[in-house]
């Protein structure tokens, strides 16, 4: 009988641990989603690195790239025919 007892003690406590884990897991499940919306919003606020206050601001890079990525009058390799609707 205290043998059964015993076991009916162990087994109880590893119950309440696995509760314990269950309401841990949910807890994290939860904090895991927070993050899983901060990270993008601190990443565009600029948050997730130090910042270098000797680089330039986002919107002269813009430009600066936007200015060498336009696109020339002049064609750029062999022009591509658009196939013809089979379906009209």
């Amino acid at each position: 009988m205290d043998e059964q007892i015993a076991l009916i003690n162990r087994v109880d406590g590893f119950f309440a641990r696995v509760d314990s884990l269950a309401t841990d897991y949910d807890f994290l499940q939860s904090e895991v989603a927070t993050l899983d919306r901060s990270i993008p919003a601190k990443a565009f606020r600029g948050e997730l690195v130090p910042q270098d206050p000797s680089d330039e601001p986002a919107d002269e890079l813009l430009t600066r790239v936007r200015a060498n990525h336009a696109p020339t009058s002049a064609p750029r390799g062999r022009e591509r025919a658009v196939p013809a609707d089979p379906h009209p």
